[in-house]
């Protein structure tokens, strides 16, 4: 998906983008319509909902320029969808993130075989890359983390 950063977008003091946020909200959609997803989710009422989301910026993205996000759904479990959203500009990566997704619909969490089943795909995930593994790993540790402390 082709994508300008306009100025509203951007750190006012720094001129350059600080949250990937709104952008990989953009990517999401670009993917579900990619998918073939848009008619099954107004059918079945199915909502995507960010679980988690991590962006690494490696170069800055700068106002009034041109970007190149690719999404792409990564890998899943029984539960949630990984993600993966690059931004690149010439050829160059200029910041990568990834997110967790639950889909739900009607009060209930939908487990992803059956979003996948719904458009004909596969149910058996691809492995998860190294670096959504790393992720996931982190998040489990957030989790406990959060848990002791809320013991006390």
């Amino acid at each position: 998906m082709k994508l300008v950063l306009w100025p509203g977008e951007a750190d006012l003091v720094n001129a350059h983008q600080s949250s990937l946020a709104f952008l990989m909200e953009l990517g999401r959609w670009d993917m579900c319509v990619r998918y073939g997803l848009l008619r099954t989710m107004f059918r079945d009422r199915y909502i995507p909902v960010m679980a988690a989301q991590t962006i690494q910026y490696i170069r800055p993205l700068r106002r009034f320029r041109f970007y190149q996000m690719t999404t792409r759904l990564a890998c899943w479990d029984e539960r949630f969808f990984f993600v993966e959203h690059r931004v690149e500009r010439a050829g160059k990566l200029h910041a990568v993130g990834f997110s967790r997704e639950l889909w739900r619909s009607r009060g209930r969490n939908v487990p992803t075989a059956e979003v996948l089943a719904a458009i004909g795909a596969p149910a058996e995930s691809p492995p998860a890359p190294p670096e959504i593994e790393s992720w996931m790993l982190s998040q489990r540790g957030d989790a406990l983390a959060k848990a002791a402390a809320r013991r006390g």
